[in-house]
């Protein structure tokens, strides 16, 4: 048994009924030492899952990279592989993309699957390891708490560590209520905590936390986001940043200008002829061939100017890189009969395409 802590959790007396009248909770578990309560364990549970979770960016991205390399995800991206519905605002797959999601999905159930399997067994063994070894996990230690046994106050063994670590599981079950229930238990205990037989204590008086400990937390957090970060970055970056399919070079119109439709195709935005005289309240599509080529997040306006007025019908950060632009225009924009002229600008009020259409 650790030294510094003595107290015992005595057993009720029999009575003469032969019930058994529930022990009177202490306020103190063992002199020195007090119950810690919610918020400190929260935090030291907090710590803990952050120094598991971050390290299995470095298995779990690699996996989804990996995966991703051997099926053929261009299929599901290919130009014509979603269609947009105007009536919900969303793109659709077409039953070919159904079909290949299917397929990338089945891939990664197994792995994924193995994978959370391994993560809880880890979890396991390091809560029980640090139990049975040290007494107090390294985010228990950094909150200065330790796991006791409830009825002799010694460290629990590897056995009841395991039981501990998978009442975490069972705590978690239902909306977290058994780690919840440490707040409202007169002895701090959660559900985890009442299946295994321990308590959390932490002493009246609060040592300092050792900064070796404190680095080794610190050290591990920062290279486990900055290396998750990294890797997620580079998986993002095989994925395309736009649905859009390429324009065919048969389908755009000359440099700097606009073509106008009232239909409006994903795959080939073909514009029904490239009309240029709509009546009042239609929607307006239109493609624009731009001066110059614009990137992701690339800020730009579409005016509609009718005699004196010049009114800003709708603002675009562009997603890709293109030359390219294509998009749908208000029905309101389009109330007053006549001649209206559109045009592309950018931040700098440059203007990249234009085109005149006639409302009647």
């Amino acid at each position: 048994m650790p030294t510094g802590y003595s107290g015992q959790v005595m057993e009720p007396a029999p009575q003469a009924s032969g019930w058994i009248l529930p022990d009177a909770v202490p306020v103190r578990p063992a002199e020195g030492y007090e119950y810690a309560g919610f918020w400190r364990r929260w935090g030291a549970y907090t710590v803990d899952s952050l120094l598991l979770g971050l390290p299995s960016w470095f298995v779990l991205v690699p996996l989804i990279q990996s995966t991703l390399s051997s099926i053929r995800t261009s299929t599901v991206f290919a130009p014509g592989s979603w269609t947009y519905d105007y009536v919900t605002q969303t793109y659709v797959a077409t039953p070919a993309t159904v079909l290949a999601l299917g397929k990338l999905w089945d891939s990664l159930v197994q792995p994924f699957e193995l994978f959370f399997v391994v993560s809880a067994v880890v979890q396991i063994v390091y809560f029980a390891l640090f139990w049975s070894r040290r007494g107090a996990s390294l985010g228990q230690q950094l909150l200065g708490v330790e796991v006791r046994n409830q009825r002799t106050g010694a460290w629990i063994g590897f056995r009841r560590g395991c039981v501990r670590a998978f009442g975490y599981h069972l705590s978690a079950f239902l909306l977290d209520i058994g780690f919840l229930w440490v707040a409202l238990d007169s002895r701090k205990q959660g559900w985890h905590d009442k299946m295994a037989g321990t308590v959390v204590v932490k002493r009246s008086t609060r040592a300092s936390t050792p900064r070796w400990l404190a680095i080794l937390v610190l050290a591990i957090f920062v290279v486990s986001v900055s290396g998750g970060v990294l890797i997620v970055q580079s998986v993002a970056g095989q994925l395309p940043s736009t649905f859009k399919a390429p324009i065919p070079a048969q389908n755009q119109p000359p440099n700097g200008s606009m073509w106008f439709g009232v239909t409006y195709d994903q795959t080939t935005f073909a514009l029904a002829g490239r009309s240029t005289t709509f009546g009042q309240g239609h929607q307006v599509a239109f493609v624009a061939t731009l001066a110059r080529t614009v990137h992701d997040l690339d800020p730009l306006t579409v005016h509609a100017i009718s005699g004196s007025a010049d009114v800003i019908i709708d603002r675009i950060e562009f997603h890709g890189a293109s030359y390219i632009l294509a998009d749908i225009l208000p029905g309101s924009a389009f109330n007053t009969p006549g001649q209206v002229t559109l045009l592309v600008e950018d931040a700098s009020e440059t203007t990249l395409a234009t085109g005149t259409i006639t409302v009647q």
